[in-house]
């Protein structure tokens, strides 16, 4: 299959799991925290395994690469705290728009620790994901951002700054062992500082989540596996990523047709759009 395949089973796999997963975690007694170190290692294992059978699983020596392994593994911990922990309390659709918002830190970091500057076009397009961000959020004729909406902002400040770090390691590192430790090395910090947490993960192995909870570890699973299939076997990168963004009209879509999240559906639309034509100009 070529690239543009995978990359749009990418896109259809993680639009899938952001539903799955606003699913799960709507159910009141479930823990984001828990979900967290669950999802992780389950997702660590399912590509690791898929990378001991089909690619190249060797690391090189990691000490050099610790402090930034540290640092990976503390931002993507706490943004995948945040980040579930806002999906436990805001709708799918929304969540992936504002979650966009990851972008403009991206790029600001990267102009800021990589010398690539921010143009007139990346601002432009920063601009229009801003818009859509404030559009979403906007109830009653009035601008409120509700709990669910600071989780999800902060989380995608840290997914941010994580992809500067992610494109410093990567270059030394093969990718399924790096997506393998990308997702290990955070959940075994979570366990570390709430070790109280791993009790709560029995909820989502019970009989009502369990199958659910399996569905969404596969589904994101798949989406980081074919994401970076299609980044290998491209040549034309900015297309690749330009084709990665319809995720977030794919979930919005989505959210509205599964989860019946219907409310102000016509603002969610026009975020969708302008928060797509910002990414396009952004990447």
């Amino acid at each position: 299959m070529s690239w543009q395949v995978f990359m749009l089973l990418s896109v259809l796999f993680v639009s899938l799991s952001t539903i799955l997963q606003r699913i799960i975690l709507r159910e009141n007694r479930s823990s984001p925290i828990a979900f967290s170190i669950l999802f992780q290692l389950v997702v660590a294992g399912m590509v690791g395994l898929f990378g001991f059978l089909f690619t190249d699983m060797s690391l090189p020596n990691l000490i050099p690469m610790s402090p930034r392994l540290i640092l990976l593994a503390v931002l993507y911990a706490l943004a995948s705290i945040f980040s579930f922990k806002a999906l436990k309390e805001t709708e799918a659709s929304k969540y992936s728009i504002l979650f966009t918002s990851r972008t403009i830190v991206a790029v600001v970091c990267s102009s800021i620790f990589l010398q690539q500057n921010l143009g007139l076009r990346q601002g432009v397009g920063a601009l229009l994901i801003l818009v859509s961000a404030v559009l979403v959020t906007i109830h009653q004729e009035r601008f409120k951002l509700e709990r669910g909406d600071i989780y999800t902002l902060i989380a995608a400040a840290l997914a941010g700054i994580a992809v500067v770090n992610d494109k410093i390691l990567v270059s030394s590192l093969p990718v399924y062992p790096f997506v393998t430790l990308a997702f290990l090395l955070p959940a075994l910090l979570i366990v570390l500082a709430r070790p109280k947490e791993v009790v709560h993960i029995k909820y989502f192995l019970g009989k009502r989540t369990l199958l659910k909870t399996l569905f969404f570890c596969s589904f994101f699973a798949a989406g980081a596996i074919t994401y970076y299939t299609a980044l290998q076997r491209t040549t034309n990168l900015p297309q690749a990523t330009t084709i990665n963004t319809t995720s977030v009209i794919l979930t919005a879509l989505l959210s509205i047709i599964f989860l019946k999240e219907t409310s102000f559906l016509k603002r969610k639309l026009l975020g969708a759009l302008l928060s797509f034509i910002g990414l396009i100009l952004v990447s």
